[in-house]
């Protein structure tokens, strides 16, 4: 049913040319996707919701789709791009303050996303990852993300 109501939402914005609210619905549909399982829907919302929060400069709606991307990056196995992109997520989020903009079930759903990912490549890996993700300027972090041009994640 979200899933319904999220494109139809995604519709009304489309006709009236409003992005900001299109793209928290990108982001509340990267969630949604994960929940039933399919990461690949989440990283196409997580994607487009990044393009738009970064065109905007919307610091906290980019660590959103950030961690919906981290999220599917860590679901299919990827633990080194998912570690990465939490931290990126962190780093934009210490900008704007509150942790997952104080909502619970992120900040839950965030954790069981890094936990996902040290489980897959173990803390030292980990923690490599998510180090080149905090440091990482912003434009390429962001770039990374939206997976072009390669040479800017973790290991390049």
């Amino acid at each position: 049913d979200a899933i319904d109501l999220l494109a139809q939402m995604r519709a009304a914005c489309d006709r009236h040319g409003e992005r900001w609210m299109r793209s928290i619905c990108d982001i509340v549909g990267g969630q949604a996707e994960l929940a039933r399982g399919r990461p690949d829907a989440a990283q196409a919302y997580g994607r487009a919701a990044l393009e738009a929060k970064h065109r905007l400069h919307d610091h906290t709606g980019c660590a959103l789709a950030l961690d919906v991307l981290a999220a599917a990056a860590a679901s299919v196995g990827d633990g080194e791009r998912a570690a990465y992109l939490l931290g990126h997520a962190q780093q934009v989020l210490e900008r704007v303050g509150l942790p997952q903009i104080g909502i619970p079930e992120y900040v839950a759903a965030r954790r069981a996303g890094e936990k996902q990912a040290r489980e897959t490549i173990g803390d030292q890996a980990y923690q490599r990852a998510f180090q080149a993700g905090y440091a990482a300027a912003e434009d390429a972090g962001i770039t990374y993300a939206l997976g072009r041009p390669p040479g800017n994640g973790p290991t390049g």
